[in-house]
């Protein structure tokens, strides 16, 4: 995933069209690292929604990404 694009998205609050872009790219079978996956659960963590912040962490560790302290920081402050 372009981390510019989805970073410029996720700041404008535009995180609909960030995650559209994150999952056509994965159908398109382009793997996403680390850091595009923990730039999209922050996005979600910062709107309240740790529902799909914690569903990106599943579909990250589905696909053999590992997540580091500060992904699973990320989704476990965002409940509280």
């Amino acid at each position: 995933m372009d981390i510019t694009l989805a970073n410029g998205f996720r700041s404008k609050g535009c995180l609909d069209r960030g995650k559209a872009l994150f999952d056509e790219m994965l159908e398109k079978g382009i793997s996403q690292n680390l850091v595009a996956y923990s730039c999209l659960m922050n996005g979600f963590c910062k709107k309240g929604l740790w529902r799909e912040a914690t569903a990106v962490l599943q579909t990250m560790t589905d696909r053999g990404v590992q997540p580091d302290v500060h992904a699973c920081m990320i989704v476990g402050l965002c409940k509280r």
